[in-house]
């Protein structure tokens, strides 16, 4: 049998499991250890056909959701929208949460509020920027990266509305500092975005540019002027305001670099 016939009746073997496991046609076991029928290999609706989803050929907009490629996992990406828009969900979705949460009782329904915006501003964030770096398709370490971070930002909102909640028995809670809050999230997601676009550009040349503030820490005046491949960027972790980095001196709270094209034109979010 040949190579390529191999594969396909490997892969409509595992396909067509899954699928009977997921009709509970084959046990959990079965399914796992390859055992059951075969099964017809799924149409996806239609839109590729048996070739195209081995191959991981046909028309952009009919492309499954993932495709084999080089021996990673790459995945489509999913309709983005513009990033400033995304910004200004977050920040009006936990707004609204924060403040019904300090004013009512309605702790769970506001702590969903948030999980939720969270849940969806992030990937879509993330996406945004990878999408406005001409990236196409993402491979399997973006996926990972992108679900440690959700679920980072997840485990901060923990903290956030336990802050919040000593805030509301003691009588404390100020607007303003929700204000504050809410406006370091929307910095971090300025990072999630940058760090979007610095994995969608792959090896476009960025130059690192001062900012305005008054005083720049080592680490910022040591990178400036330097000119590399944005894999190079993103390898070592220099990202400009990203808000508690760990490469950065200033940590990213007060920084006010960017990285540039060759043109002169921003390439990182100025929030």
């Amino acid at each position: 049998m040949a190579d390529r016939d191999i594969v396909r009746a490997n892969l409509k073997s595992a396909i067509g499991l899954a699928a009977e496991y997921l009709r509970g046609q084959v046990s959990l076991s079965e399914w796992l250890v390859g055992q059951g029928g075969d099964g017809p290999l799924p149409s996806f609706d239609g839109r590729v056909t048996e070739d195209d989803f081995i191959n991981g050929t046909g028309p952009k907009d009919k492309q499954p959701v993932g495709i084999l490629s080089a021996g990673q996992f790459k995945a489509a990406l999913p309709a983005t929208e513009d990033y400033d828009n995304v910004r200004a969900d977050l920040v009006g979705r936990l707004k609204d949460a924060f403040l019904t949460f300090v004013s009512s009782r309605r702790g769970q329904a506001s702590r969903n509020a948030a999980r939720k915006a969270i849940a969806e501003d992030v990937p879509a964030a993330f996406y945004a920027g990878y999408a406005d770096a001409g990236g196409e398709d993402t491979e399997d370490d973006d996926e990972r990266w992108l679900t440690a971070e959700q679920a980072r930002q997840l485990d901060f909102l923990v903290d956030a509305f336990q802050a919040l909640a000593d805030d509301r028995d003691n009588e404390t809670a100020k607007e303003s500092a929700i204000d504050d809050r809410i406006e370091i999230w929307a910095a971090t997601l300025d990072a999630i975005y940058a760090q979007g676009k610095l994995r969608g550009a792959a090896n476009k040349m960025l130059t690192w540019q001062l900012g305005q503030t008054e005083k720049h820490c080592s680490t910022c005046s040591k990178l400036d002027g330097q000119r590399h491949g944005a894999k190079w960027w993103l390898a070592h972790d220099y990202i400009p305001r990203e808000p508690g980095s760990d490469t950065l001196e200033c940590g990213g709270w007060n920084c006010d670099c960017r990285l540039e094209y060759d043109n002169g034109d921003e390439f990182t979010v100025s929030g």
